[in-house]
């Protein structure tokens, strides 16, 4: 909802309170990324890193916050080893595609979106790391054609649409906003 220092509240209490726990880590990471305060949330996914090294998510946080800060080679490092460590998953696809366009990595992108569009011939993929890749690309019509097929699937993570960094190219698009006021979202 953009209650971005609520979140960032919450999340800072949470790891105080637990420090060594995986999801509060990865949630103080997650929370600082949206709220576009890319140093901290950097700094946090160091943090978060070290204390587990084998989280995805995080490494897919963390090298969004470090291409925000133009930390490009660090940032595809960090990109990489979080896919390895998500196996394949879609939604680590996903997040891997969206910066593989973003860091100029387009013939990558290109063939996750292939495989992830193949994918759903085959069986369940969900469609928002479809969009996310061809947001990566700069792909607008086709991000915003699938981020359709993920309302109309009810795809789970739309709950970070008002809020991804990922979607703020498309933020102002009137079908961007028909989609946040069908998800009852308020557009801000």
């Amino acid at each position: 909802m953009g209650r971005h220092d609520e979140a960032v509240f919450h999340a800072s209490k949470a790891v105080e309170l637990d420090p060594l726990d995986l999801m509060t880590n990865f949630r103080l990471v997650q929370a600082n990324c949206y709220a576009r305060r890319y140093d901290e949330a950097v700094r946090a996914g160091r943090i978060a890193i070290e204390l587990t090294p084998d989280s995805p998510y995080t490494c897919f946080y963390l090298a969004l916050s470090l291409a925000a800060l133009s930390s490009n080679e660090e940032a595809w490092e960090m990109e990489r080893m979080g896919r390895k460590l998500a196996g394949g998953m879609p939604l680590g696809e996903g997040y891997f595609g969206y910066l593989a366009g973003v860091l100029g990595h387009k013939a990558e992108a290109r063939e996750i979106v292939e495989n992830l569009e193949a994918g759903r011939e085959r069986g369940y993929v969900p469609a928002l790391p479809i969009v996310w890749t061809y947001l990566g690309l700069g792909q607008t019509a086709e991000a915003l054609h699938w981020l359709d097929k993920a309302l109309a699937e009810r795809d789970p993570f739309m709950g970070s649409l008002m809020v991804h960094p990922a979607y703020d190219c498309i933020r102002d698009r009137p079908e961007f906003r028909r989609l946040a006021h069908e998800l009852k979202l308020s557009a801000h």
